[in-house]
């Protein structure tokens, strides 16, 4: 059946039914009923009668609430399921039992035992029950001061592209609002506050020409690389016995990972000696014991790599770093040498 008028529906909130009741003593009035009327006796507002004390019945799967001697409204109630009740709710309920004359936690204890178990805490009664008794009914709540909880996103978006270096605490003050509202929108949009990237030092226009230059040579010219088939290169390498690998673990909170010992300072290990071009390793070997690389150990070396590439390759390009034994005065002879 549907709820026309001021028909009382199980359907309605508590305030609601409230409203309703107090709309029906009225007789169609034309003044609209008020929380502060509804609670008021005109005879005496402070005087409660026995006979016109509201309270809260458990019925079984019901509750029964009395608005006054004659008048018995069941709204049927799911007890598995959990109320949810507004602020304002929640008020009425308070003015009421105050109204009765209770104490705050007996108040608490009504409400609780009747509407569910923690929508409503002593300590907010007691504050509620606080200003009832200094004369302050007003149940919604007074503009909050202090600083605003809304940014303008848009502003705060212009102020960050012109100066991707403002904290958070300058952007507040000029948005007049705290820098933990600003911090939070600046995540909403997706922002880090990260350093930049290292260089080695900055760039002259002149240079950057020259670079952007280059780059336009190099896609506008034709490539060849048919160089990189007579380019040969080597290189020495330090060869462990034993590689420690250092890798990350799935844990549970509060577990510690398997342990990875770190390497010894002087562990065992080898020399390495290679040289290698487009089509794979030419030469290697490795140095014994307690043997480094000297300018003449290098040249004995580069005798056996030109005797394996005789007859193999026309040309060749020989590349190799500036380590004390490459550049030495008997490795420039020999490679002069080896034409």
């Amino acid at each position: 059946m549907a709820n026309t008028g001021n028909e009382v529906s199980s359907s309605d909130s508590v305030s609601e039914i409230l409203l309703k009741e107090q709309a029906n003593k009225n007789d169609g009035g034309n003044k609209p009923p008020t929380y502060e009327t509804l609670f008021s006796n005109t005879e005496n507002p402070i005087q409660v009668h026995e006979q016109s004390q509201s309270r809260y019945q458990n019925i079984g799967l019901g509750y029964e609430y009395r608005l006054n001697s004659n008048k018995i409204i069941e709204i049927e109630i799911d007890l598995d399921s959990e109320m949810t009740l507004s602020r304002r709710e929640l008020r009425v309920l308070l003015l009421h039992e105050f109204r009765l004359g209770l104490k705050a936690t007996k108040a608490t204890s009504n409400i609780c035992g009747t509407m569910g178990k923690d929508v409503l805490s002593i300590r907010t009664a007691q504050h509620w029950f606080h200003r009832f008794k200094n004369g302050n009914f007003e149940l919604d709540d007074l503009p909050h001061t202090g600083r605003p909880l809304e940014v303008d996103m848009d502003l705060l978006k212009q102020l960050i592209e012109q100066d991707p270096h403002l904290t958070t605490r300058c952007l507040a003050e000029r948005l007049g609002c705290s820098h933990i509202t600003v911090e939070t929108h600046l995540h909403e949009l997706d922002k880090t506050w990260k350093y930049g990237v290292w260089i080695p030092h900055e760039l002259s226009p002149i240079q950057l020409q020259q670079r952007v230059d280059a780059c336009v040579e190099l896609r506008t010219s034709h490539r060849n690389y048919q160089w990189l088939h007579n380019l040969i290169t080597g290189d020495e390498k330090w060869m462990l016995y034993i590689n420690y690998t250092y890798h990350r673990q799935w844990l549970s909170a509060g577990r510690t990972g398997v342990a990875t010992p770190k390497p010894d300072l002087h562990h065992k290990k080898v020399m390495l000696s290679v040289w290698w071009g487009v089509k794979g390793i030419i030469h290697w070997e490795i140095l014994p014991d307690s043997c480094s690389i000297t300018a003449d150990l290098y040249c004995q070396q580069l005798d056996r790599v030109a005797a394996k590439l005789k007859g193999k390759q026309d040309r060749i390009y020989f590349f190799h770093d500036n380590a004390r034994p490459h550049v030495a005065k008997s490795t420039r002879q020999k490679l002069l040498s080896l034409g």
